[in-house]
């Protein structure tokens, strides 16, 4: 990459991409061009990172990977290590060959044996107008961001001087066989967990940067890059240190800035505008022209007894380590800014800076054109974000107007006042008064910023007027010169006392506390939390790796130590003294399953609303003397059907978190409190609880297969489900997650993951109930 672009404006490359197809995880029902993949790491790789599958050096220095007629090009052995070891299984979607081969043929000191390949069904391809292919550079550019656990993989076609190359397999080149789908091979570029360690990650862009504009234009356009300074953090556009940098712009140093404004080889200050290699106007991205322009393409320029200032300018960590770590463990190198003004032309979204808008409250013109909602543009009211549709609007050069009502913090906050007022005439002459008043407001929540303290204040006061006519004054007032009044003179005193009793609401008072507390940070309130409480959520686990040797087995013996764990919520309706449910005092009282009150866990927390608040809980029985689901054991069984050895059986349960990106959001430990399981039986031996987050196997039966309910034939036409060791798995997997319409269906579909009803469970594994038998006692062989 930074040689074909060293000679900026011509690109030297010999290299011309095409075709290509572009595959991703698949995050709707749309089936439309979506085929089954399966990503390989070291496809079209000349030094395979997995040398155990594929050996070192091939046919092809250059990228091939694709075993079809015509391109004997291949860099690596891979497709043919593959071919010898699991044949046309491999191309299966129903098949577990791929796993198993790279299960054997992996170097586990480098990377996990899933690291290698990655299995998509119903893959989505994307269609050109949802990436940026650049034919000459060979790189692809999506317009909007991935998840963190989406998987994004290739298929390309490219030419080199005159001769052709291929990586990975083309729709085109494997028909699509409805009974029997088949996988397409592709070169992988993002796996569900994205690690630094592997070549993957050294095949992600790291020098293309987003402006959040669209359609920029040249005209106006001006960027500047700055540098804080070491000692005072002031912007440097210039560099002030190093032989071969002192006195040139930043924006010169790091690529951008090589020709003037006649394309020729001479700096001229300002940024070089060039459509596909340092500027995406399109989607509002900048490029630098070398692949680590803040890493070790900074670090070139540096003379070698230069090292003290390599260690203070070149920002390595950058480009070795995912951005959230680089930013919050390397903040002395993290002095760079990207700066400028520019004039776009088309952005269809924009930010209301508000939420849960008012339906219908936005009023939006071009000009003076109002224009329709649904029609012309969409609302999401609860995020404040609005986007135009018409294109023709955008195209207009019509100024766009929105207006809005914003009612974020309507009415949130309650306030009472509550004032008297007393008057008493003691006499025609003496008048008293007094007066309180009370003002209280309700806090929304009990972290309060200072300056934003909610009160709760008291005045009060009393007052009194004297009046009374005085003779004597008149008298005095006639004896002045040229003055002879005839009014009578009047006499008032009057007076006034007040005092504020400034005051906080109860709520805001901490540990008994008189004075109420406010925040400078709000730490507490300022976490991300991510709640796991509610069982819906929840599954059976597969066998644990690292605790159970049984997880490796691939029969029955893989759930031999599965103990049986319950996980639940309790219906609130259970403690309601209407309820018609026959719960005795003592059940609702019992440790196991009654309410928590917040106080409980938080002792000086109080609730705002006055009332006590409950918390809920997540449930989990735990009995690891009884049998677990699909535990086929036989042996070590007691008379009454129990396991002879608890201390070696495992209960589990695993769930997805659709957050699953712990570095952006600082995630750093799991919260939760634990109520004593052994309230009632003090001397117990007690047990082991263990959490386990990252990627988390989801095959509960061990085979290798998805088991689907809602895939099961609701005609009873096993020819499309295919039989394992556990029961039945469909062949095709289900585009629709839910069960067949017909309520006649769910008989046959709502069976279990193993596939089979009670009837077929007991038909096939009647000869394991026959070995379990002479250990039984009658009651429990019925």
């Amino acid at each position: 990459y930074n040689s074909a672009l060293r000679n900026i404006p011509i690109i030297s490359s010999n290299i011309n991409i095409t075709k290509i197809e572009v595959w991703t995880t698949n995050r709707t029902n749309n089936t439309t061009d979506s085929r089954d993949i399966m990503g390989l790491l070291d496809l079209g790789e000349n030094a395979p990172f997995n040398t155990a599958a594929a050996t070192q050096g091939g046919t092809s220095p250059l990228p091939a990977g694709f075993s079809g007629p015509g391109f004997p090009q291949q860099s690596n052995n891979l497709l043919g290590q593959l071919q010898a070891n699991v044949g046309p299984n491999g191309k299966l979607t129903s098949s577990n060959a791929i796993a198993e081969f790279f299960g054997t043929h992996n170097v586990p000191a480098k990377l996990n044996p899933t690291d290698n390949f990655m299995k998509l069904t119903y893959a989505r391809k994307l269609t050109d107008k949802e990436y940026t292919l650049h034919s000459q550079l060979g790189y692809i550019s999506l317009n909007y961001p991935l998840n963190n656990d989406e998987v994004l993989t290739v298929a390309y076609q490219y030419t080199y001087n005159g001769q052709t190359y291929q990586v990975g397999e083309f729709s085109s080149d494997i028909a699509v066989d409805a009974n029997a789908p088949k996988m397409l091979y592709t070169k992988l570029l993002k796996n569900e967990l994205l690690k630094t360690s592997l070549p993957t990650w050294d095949l992600m862009m790291k020098n293309i940067y987003s402006l959040g504009a669209f359609q920029i234009s040249p005209t106006d356009f001006r960027l500047r890059i700055a540098r804080l300074d070491n000692k005072t953090s002031v912007e440097q556009l210039v560099a002030t240190d190093g032989a071969n940098l002192k006195d040139k712009l930043w924006l010169s140093i790091l690529g951008l800035d090589n020709l003037n404004q006649q394309n020729d080889r001479q700096p001229d200050g300002y940024f070089d505008f060039l459509e596909g290699v340092t500027i995406d106007s399109q989607q509002g991205r900048i490029m630098f022209p070398t692949i680590e322009p803040f890493g070790e393409d900074l670090a070139r320029q540096f003379l070698p007894d230069e090292s003290l200032l390599d260690s203070q300018y070149v920002y390595r960590p950058l480009y070795d380590f995912q951005k959230t770590i680089a930013q919050q463990n390397y903040p002395n190198l993290n002095r760079y800014l990207i700066k400028g003004t520019y004039s776009s032309q088309g952005g269809s979204e924009f930010l209301l800076n508000a939420v849960n808008i008012p339906q219908g409250s936005v009023v939006v013109t071009a000009g003076t054109l109002v224009l329709t909602e649904g029609t012309d543009y969409t609302v999401d009211y609860s995020a404040g974000r609005i986007r135009i549709i018409n294109q023709a609007m955008l195209s207009s050069g019509q100024p766009i107007n929105i207006k809005l009502e914003n009612n974020e913090l309507f009415g949130v906050q309650q306030k009472s006042l509550f004032g008297t007022r007393l008057d008493y005439l003691a006499s025609p002459k003496l008048a008293l008064g007094a007066t309180m008043m009370h003002l209280t407001e309700q806090p929304i929540s009990q972290n309060e910023a200072v300056g934003d303290e909610s009160i709760s204040n008291t005045i009060w006061g009393f007052d009194g007027t004297y009046t009374s006519n005085s003779r004597l004054l008149t008298r005095l007032v006639d004896k002045i010169p040229l003055i002879n009044t005839k009014e009578i003179s009047t006499v008032s005193f009057s007076g006034e006392f007040a005092q504020l009793i400034p005051g906080t609401p109860g709520v805001l008072t901490y540990a008994g506390s008189k004075n109420g507390t406010s925040y400078l940070d709000d730490f507490e309130n300022s976490k991300s939390v991510i709640d796991v409480k509610s069982y819906i959520n929840w599954q059976i686990s597969g066998t644990p790796q690292e605790i159970q040797p049984d997880a490796g087995a691939t029969d029955l013996s893989y759930g031999f130590k599965r103990a049986r764990l319950a996980y639940y919520n309790i219906d609130p309706i259970f403690y309601n003294n209407g309820t018609s449910l026959n719960v005795s005092r003592a059940q609702l009282s019992n440790h196991y399953v009654r309410q928590v009150l917040e106080t409980e866990v938080f002792p000086y927390r109080q609730s705002v609303t006055g009332q006590p608040l409950i918390m809920p809980t997540f449930n989990l029985s735990y009995y690891p003397m009884v049998r677990g689901q699909y535990n086929y054991r036989t042996t070590g069984l007691n008379n009454d059907g129990t396991l002879q050895n608890p201390r070696e059986n495992w209960g589990g349960i695993f769930r997805k978190l659709e957050t699953n990106d712990f570095e952006s959001l600082n995630v750093g430990y799991i919260e939760f409190w634990l109520m004593d399981p052994f309230i009632y039986k003090p001397n117990s031996q007690g047990g082991d609880l263990l959490f386990n987050l990252g990627s988390i196997s989801e095959d509960i039966l061990k085979d290798g297969r998805k088991s689907l309910e809602n895939g099961l034939p609701v005609d009873g036409d096993f020819s499309k489900v295919d039989e394992t060791i556990w029961g039945r798995v469909p062949k095709l997997q289900p585009v629709i997650n839910a069960f067949d319409n017909n309520p006649s269906s769910r008989a046959l579909q709502d069976v279990g993951i193993d596939g089979l009803n009670d009837a077929d469970e007991k038909n096939k594994f009647a000869p394991i109930l026959q070995q379990a038998l002479p250990q039984l006692n009658a009651q429990a062989a019925a």
